[in-house]
């Protein structure tokens, strides 16, 4: 270390340089303590996402949502629309994480839960007959990877 004066705003408290290594040491620790958080972040992240998706698992469908996606349907059409967003769910909703859906599989159906599977199984029993269709698709792929899936229901 090289001895400074106390007025120097490098001068530490005892008045000494510190030498490059010693600087070094303190911004690895930085970025060590840095990486850390960060870590603990996405693991967080990670653990929310998962705790979210078990939740929408256990969510239901209730008559309330499927009035309002007819609504919903009928204002598009109004606006000269032929399908509409019915759902957006993370793909980890799906039994395979969305791959199905991503294929397409013709049996991605099968790998619904939660609300998407009721909204498949009443649009199946309901609207399938008077001749809409239902479409699934990737919405996104954050970092890469599948994020969100979208049911659309299709007139026309």
């Amino acid at each position: 270390m090289k001895h400074l004066s106390s007025n120097d705003p490098l001068a530490g408290a005892a008045g000494m340089l510190p030498d490059a290594d010693e600087l070094n040491a303190l911004v690895a620790a930085m970025e060590r303590a840095m990486k850390e958080a960060r870590r603990r972040s996405e693991d967080a992240r990670v653990e929310e996402r998962r705790r979210r998706v078990e939740e929408l698992a256990q969510t239901r469908l209730c008559d309330a949502d499927w009035r309002d996606l007819l609504a919903r349907a009928r204002s598009a059409a109004s606006a000269g629309s032929r399908e509409v967003l019915a759902l957006r769910f993370p793909a980890e909703l799906c039994t395979d994480g969305g791959r199905a859906v991503n294929a397409p599989d013709p049996a991605w159906p099968e790998t619904l839960r939660g609300a998407p599977a009721d909204l498949y199984g009443r649009w199946e029993r309901e609207l399938k007959p008077l001749g809409y269709r239902l479409s699934a698709q990737i919405l996104n792929f954050p970092g890469g990877f599948l994020g969100e899936v979208g049911l659309s229901i299709r007139w026309g």
